[in-house]
């Protein structure tokens, strides 16, 4: 299971070759070993020294290089991914198998991922070449990668590290996207909203100043309460956007 603190690390591999699964348990479970070791030596190092790092206050263990699920089907495996999606979490990259009967093939599966969540990063690995690179690139140019069986775990990691790597650059890429479009689209609505309420506050004033009828000059000053308050909460609205954009 996944969540968004740990999905750049979150790794799906599909493939109906119950031997490959467990090559790709080993090569993984062998990498987060040797993460952890890293960490528990700098650990060791910084308490001797007398430097004290982020890790060093992390309770409860160490943060995981890759986290492993696995599936023998494509479908089962885009299952597994809807269901991570739905929970807050996914994956940022999947390992597929290109052939996997009875069920449906790896470009198929990868498609009906990339549908699921056109962010994550597709590592074809296959023995079988049922495809050729018009195929695959036509499907996608981006975040893809092809491995042929047999491969090394040298290759396996290298491949995780790139692509895991590249979805979580991606990623930030489209946070600062998306926090520039919210900033810009307050500053523009902010600037519409104060036109009008500028010019409603003004020519109610010097209508107030024209009105000696109590009854009128009540509805008046009413008129302008309420629109100086929706001009203060506007004033905040930009203030925010301001502070979001950095100015």
């Amino acid at each position: 299971m996944t969540s968004p603190d740990n999905r750049s690390s979150s790794i799906l591999a599909i493939d109906d070759d119950e031997i490959i699964l467990m090559i790709y348990q080993k090569i993984f479970k062998k990498s987060q070993e040797d993460a952890d070791n890293k960490i528990l030596q700098q650990s060791l190092v910084n308490t001797l020294s007398g430097v004290r790092t982020a890790e060093d206050s992390t309770e409860g263990g160490t943060v995981a290089e890759f986290e492993l699920s696995y599936a023998r089907q494509g479908r089962e495996g885009v299952e597994m991914a809807r269901e991570a999606l739905k929970e807050g979490g996914g994956y940022s990259v999947a390992f597929v198998d290109m052939r996997m009967p009875p069920g449906i093939d790896g470009l198929e599966t990868a498609k009906l991922l990339r549908e699921l969540d056109e962010r994550i990063c597709i590592v074809f690995v296959t023995a079988h070449s049922d495809y050729d690179i018009g195929d695959i690139t036509g499907f996608s140019r981006d975040n893809i990668l092809y491995i042929q069986k047999p491969f090394s775990s040298k290759e396996l990691l290298l491949a995780a590290r790139t692509m895991t790597r590249s979805w979580t650059n991606n990623n930030a890429r489209n946070l600062e996207a998306l926090f520039k479009a919210k900033s810009d689209f307050l500053a523009t609505m902010s600037h519409e909203l104060r036109t009008p309420l500028t010019s409603i506050i003004g020519n109610t004033e010097y209508l107030a100043d024209q009105v000696s009828d109590a009854e009128r000059l009540q509805v008046l000053h009413s008129i302008l309460s309420a629109g100086k308050h929706q001009l203060a909460l506007v004033n905040d609205i930009l203030d925010i956007s301001k502070i979001e954009s950095g100015k």
